[in-house]
């Protein structure tokens, strides 16, 4: 039977997914932009295969305390992934929650791909995995030869469909963020990744954002990692999170018999 918590770190609340026979294996979502709430449906997936599923709300979005802002979001997962460390996690009840972690690993899709990337980049975890994510916001959508969609014109719809999801987003922060990726720009963090293990994995069916970028994204940082793949799928953009889910489990496994990080 699958466990559900919700657990509150700060300003952070997230949802926590496992059962009590779980691997110890640690998946922490990172949402793209727009989302939703809720990601119950594919955790489970996640989660029937013996994972744990954590899926933080970036700070000042969904339940999460706070105003939001790119900056935050990378906070946001640092410090989930410390708190996990510390095994400080508390339900928004106050009670202790003690998971068995052995390994942890970031997936995010689209901008929450970017988030893992460059957030991974900075911390000591086990791997990367990210699904069609942007990997150069300075060059995104201004390339004629790529077909991709134009992150400025997404503010006004966050703001008139989301303003109490995203809160207080400012839009000449939301302009800077599209025009060189503050701080969440994959291609600023080329030597950092180049040491990680890394899976990306992106649909050829995309229209938002180009798979052919992702290919030659991941020829920059591929490095000398035995576990670091890239994946081409058939999937369009939204598909791909369910739609490559096996290929990720099996990623995974693959470091089930490495050496434990973390007691």
């Amino acid at each position: 039977m699958m466990i559900k918590n919700k657990i509150r770190m700060g300003d952070i609340i997230s949802e926590s997914y496992y059962k009590k026979d779980n691997n110890g294996l640690v998946i922490i979502f990172c949402m793209g932009i727009p989302s939703k709430s809720n990601f119950e449906e594919l955790a489970k997936k996640y989660v029937d295969e013996g994972f744990v599923f954590i899926h933080p709300k970036y700070i000042g979005s969904w339940e999460s305390y706070g105003d939001f802002s790119i900056k935050s979001c990378k906070e946001t997962i640092s410090s989930i992934v410390q708190g996990i460390r510390n095994k400080n996690l508390l339900s928004v009840f106050g009670e202790k929650i003690d998971l068995n972690v052995k390994k942890i690993f970031l997936l995010g899709h689209s901008f929450g791909g970017s988030v893992a990337l460059t957030t991974g980049a900075d911390l000591d975890i086990d791997g990367i995995i990210a699904q069609s994510p942007i990997t150069d916001y300075r060059l995104h959508a201004k390339q004629k030869e790529y077909a991709e969609e134009d992150l400025l014109q997404l503010y006004d719809f966050l703001r008139l469909g989301f303003e109490n999801v995203y809160r207080n987003l400012k839009k000449g922060d939301w302009d800077n963020f599209c025009e060189n990726g503050d701080e969440i720009n994959p291609a600023d963090y080329i030597d950092k990744l180049k040491a990680k293990d890394v899976l990306i994995l992106h649909g050829k069916k995309d229209k938002s954002v180009s798979y052919k970028k992702s290919r030659l994204f991941f020829g920059k940082i591929k490095g000398n990692s035995r576990f670091s793949k890239y994946i081409e799928t058939e999937d369009d953009h939204s598909t791909i999170k369910e739609g490559s889910i096996q290929e990720i489990i099996s990623w995974i496994r693959g470091f089930e018999n490495e050496p434990i990080q973390y007691s």
